[in-house]
């Protein structure tokens, strides 16, 4: 196993270290070396793509209310710097827009994207037009992008309409979702390793790739690289890429 063989995707940037979903945590992230980022997208009220996992704010800003309760132009005024973590060592950190997300990744080409589109966001607002809108933000880009969702709908409309290279979020692994990954066919299947049957075995065979989250551990990755797994999503890119390189020298010796 080596990074050329695997993977290693920062997940919501570098949060162990950073407030998640940040444009200072997914900078030092790809400082650190990874080969691409995973980040969360959820709507403002008047239809934002909004680089944020949870529909809640008070996590992230400490303040009380739903994310989809406020236009941008409210939110752009707080600051996503987690209080609960960090207390104030990030404040500010405004609240990251994928607009301006996208604006800073022209400077890191090679950098894949993983956007995940949450289900949330379709409370509110109508999934052709929002994905219209993601794409429409993403599609200058020289970055290898996938738009990613639990959301079934999301993935068929990004494929249909706007040729995106896709990756579908399981809920379960089991056969009835086997089933419907066969039918989808997306390029990236994306699981919660524990979500896998506590075993070795190989996992599904098919058209796509296997990327697993959240992994903060080198012997964890190198066992699900064993089972199939080439992506390797973590909240602590640096410790993985340095232990992984560690692992490189050790068999090059």
């Amino acid at each position: 196993m080596s990074s050329q063989q695997l993977k290693i995707i920062g997940h919501r940037g570098f949060p162990s270290d950073y407030p998640e979903n940040s444009l200072t945590g997914i900078l030092a992230a790809i400082e650190a070396g990874v080969h691409g980022i995973e980040i969360d997208i959820q709507a403002s009220r008047d239809g934002v793509p909004i680089v944020m996992h949870d529909d809640t704010l008070e996590r992230v800003t400490g303040i009380r209310g739903k994310l989809s309760e406020y236009d941008y132009e409210v939110l752009r005024m707080f600051s996503a710097h987690e209080p609960s973590r960090f207390e104030q060592k990030f404040l500010p950190e405004p609240i990251l827009t994928l607009e301006s997300l996208a604006e800073k990744m022209v400077a890191y080409p090679t950098i894949q994207l993983f956007v995940e589109i949450k289900p949330d966001v379709f409370k509110l607002h109508d999934r052709e037009i929002f994905v219209a809108r993601v794409w429409q933000l993403l599609e200058g880009l020289s970055n290898p992008i996938v738009i990613i969702s639990y959301d079934e709908e999301v993935l068929k409309i990004a494929r249909r309409e706007f040729f995106c290279t896709i990756g579908w979020v399981l809920s379960r692994y089991n056969n009835a979702a086997k089933l419907s990954a066969e039918a989808l066919n997306p390029e990236y299947i994306i699981c919660n390793y524990k979500k896998f049957p506590k075993n070795t075995e190989v996992l599904w065979h098919g058209d796509w790739q296997w990327f697993a989250y959240d992994i903060v551990d080198i012997d964890l990755a190198k066992e699900l690289f064993n089972r199939g797994v080439q992506y390797i999503e973590t909240w602590n890119a640096d410790k993985l890429i340095k232990e992984l390189a560690e692992c490189e020298k050790l068999v090059n010796k």
